[in-house]
């Protein structure tokens, strides 16, 4: 496939390792709309410019730091601030005195000085996005009728389109065009009164087909250099739909443009043969009183809504299901989906769900007899010039020395729940935060670190968390755990000790204190994925360095225990923390070198 030279940025983006299988450009259906606001047109300052200008001349001895102390902020803070209106004539040098300009501005801040305008928009339909109407960046609908690109979701509007029109929304659009110098934009936006639809216009997207380094497809959707994420989304559970990628787990394109022309492709003709495709999961119906299932977590695992169907059929039936997951991998949308209805089932007394440490292909095994085993083939193929790899997933009969291996060596070393030593008392282990803490501030404020933990109010804060925290039980309690955690510990840190000259994420910092570096991305790992079933692309390196360490490379999928261990071991991981960082100043304050 020959892409334009402007499709490179889009190339560049994806890995070396993605292969572009296919690129469409589509038309998104817009909303028109002229939206009626109230402006104030006076100019306005920042809070902290406002108090200064207000507080200027208090006394005859102007220091910025004690207007720092005055108004809670540092002096350089004050200094900007006061540099900012000398330069718009508002304070004057010479007689340190406010000018005319400056006491003007004052005055007018009594007044509302508001003025009706009207702002034309456009907002995507399908995610709610709010753009400027730009001229010429979106196709009307006459044009359209003519245009050889096509809007296939047209007709999938997701949203109520007026209730996306938010005053948030309207001041980022109203912004964008105050900083391009346009006059007519000029002031702060106070008030949205009404909208009224126009009509339907249309923008070009360029949609890009490309399997990543797990031979998946991924989709990418570009509004010129504009990457749209939730366009994206909407447009793969659009597609996942289809049977052809869902069910037969191997890649969409390939079946479209590969398998229907036979005759020009023997090497496909050849595997086809070999292999034996999988057809349904209908032999789970031969079941009398027991039902294995094998999963590994990772991009090839053969798991649908007809697996489902089958599984909820026979645990109706009183049939035993035990469920074994083993792997830790970042998998598709659609997987995500699949994998948490299967754990869902741990609600039946039927259902055991374990997880193992020990990497095996998905296996099925019925009655303790009959084995199914499902292996991922990968091979190379070329559409439309351009070259890949795709899979497909065969199916053979488990032979008696692969069922021996897995009853012997994963099923009895499986696990259902991480083991919490008796000793461990939570009530104690938030107190000990506490006082570590409060102590490890005091040596980094002695020893001149420039980092430090809380600012004035937010130790107070600090220790009601930990003194009203609780041991959870479930997802939402674990939620809301994790979310205080990393904003008391982490985002505090990291606020008070960046303004100080020391990024909390550096380098630097982790060869410092490689202990409390990792304790605080292992609460940072665990906020970002709450129930760790799945892992966030972004964390993905971090998460597997940090879950397989404290799972003892155990999958944690399924575990019973999955919320509780966690905060376990988020709390006893970094007093541990606390301890080695405290011991490790206290031997540099004895140094005398």
């Amino acid at each position: 496939m020959i892409l334009n030279e402007s499709d490179v940025f889009a190339m560049e983006e994806m890995n070396l390792g993605n292969k572009i299988i296919n690129k469409q450009t589509i038309l998104i259906p817009y909303s028109n709309q002229e939206v009626d606001i109230y402006v104030n047109e006076e100019e306005q300052l920042s809070p902290i410019s406002d108090a200064v200008l207000r507080l200027y001349k208090v006394n005859d001895d102007y220091s910025f730091d004690d207007m720092g102390n005055l108004l809670g902020i540092d002096g350089e803070e004050v200094s900007n601030a006061y540099l900012s209106l000398l330069e718009k004539n508002l304070i004057d040098y010479v007689s340190k005195s406010i000018t005319d300009e400056g006491r003007k501005y004052i005055n007018d801040r009594k007044i509302v000085n508001r003025k009706k305008q009207s702002i034309t928009i456009a907002v995507n339909k399908i995610t709610g996005e709010v753009a400027y109407q730009e001229e010429g960046a979106f196709i009307k609908y006459s044009d359209k009728q003519s245009s050889i690109f096509k809007c296939p979701y047209e007709q999938n509007n997701q949203l109520s389109i007026q209730d996306m029109i938010t005053f948030e929304e309207i001041s980022k659009v109203w912004s964008f065009r105050k900083k391009i110098d346009d006059y007519r934009y000029k002031g702060e936006l106070s008030e949205i009164l009404k909208t009224s639809q126009k009509n339907t216009v249309y923008r070009k997207y360029n949609i890009y087909y490309f399997l990543n380094e797990q031979n998946e497809i991924e989709i990418r959707a570009y509004e010129r250099t504009h990457r749209d994420r939730k366009l994206e989304q909407f447009i793969w559970l659009q597609e996942s739909s289809n049977p052809q990628l869902t069910k037969s787990k191997y890649d969409y394109y390939f079946e479209k443009s590969v398998r229907n022309r036979k005759s020009e492709f023997y090497d496909y003709q050849d595997i086809d043969f070999e292999l034996g495709f999988f057809e349904s999961f209908s032999f789970l119906n031969n079941a009398k009183e027991k039902i294995q299932i094998f999963i590994p977590v990772h991009s090839f695992s053969l798991i649908n809504d007809e697996l489902l169907f089958y599984l909820r059929k026979s645990i109706e039936k009183g049939i035993l299901v035990e469920i074994f997951f083993n792997g830790l991998e970042w998998v598709s949308i659609q997987q995500r989906i699949f994998i948490e209805e299967i754990i869902s089932l741990k609600k039946f007394k039927n259902v055991k769900i374990a997880s193992n440490n020990k990497y095996c292909p998905q296996t099925i095994i019925i009655d303790e007899i009959e084995g199914t085993l499902f292996t991922p083939k990968v091979f190379n193929f070329s559409i439309e010039g351009t070259s890949g790899s795709s899979v497909l997933l065969s199916c053979s009969v488990m032979s008696s020395k692969q069922h021996k291996y897995l009853e012997e060596n994963y099923v009895k070393d499986s696990i259902f729940k991480m083991e919490i030593p008796n000793t461990f008392c939570f009530a104690d282990s938030c107190t000990d935060i506490v006082d570590k803490t409060g102590k490890l501030d005091e040596l980094f404020s002695s020893n001149n670190t420039k980092l430090t933990w809380f600012s004035k109010n937010e130790k107070k804060e600090f220790d009601n968390f930990f003194f009203n925290a609780k041991q959870v039980v479930k997802k939402a309690e674990y939620e809301s755990f994790t979310t205080n955690l990393s904003r008391k510990i982490v985002e505090n840190f990291k606020s008070n000790s960046r303004t100080r000259g020391k990024k909390y994420f550096d380098n630097d910092f982790k060869e410092e204190y490689p202990q409390l570096s990792f304790s605080m991305n292992r609460i940072r790992v665990y906020r970002n994925s709450y129930s760790h079933e799945f892992l966030d692309k972004n964390f993905i390196r971090m998460s597997h360095e940090i879950i397989l360490q404290d799972f003892n490379n155990y999958c944690p999928i399924g575990i019973s225990n999955i919320f509780e261990y966690k905060q376990y071991k988020m709390i006893i991981g970094h007093i541990s923390a606390l301890n080695m960082t405290i011991d490790m100043l206290g031997e540099q304050e004895e140094n005398p070198f």
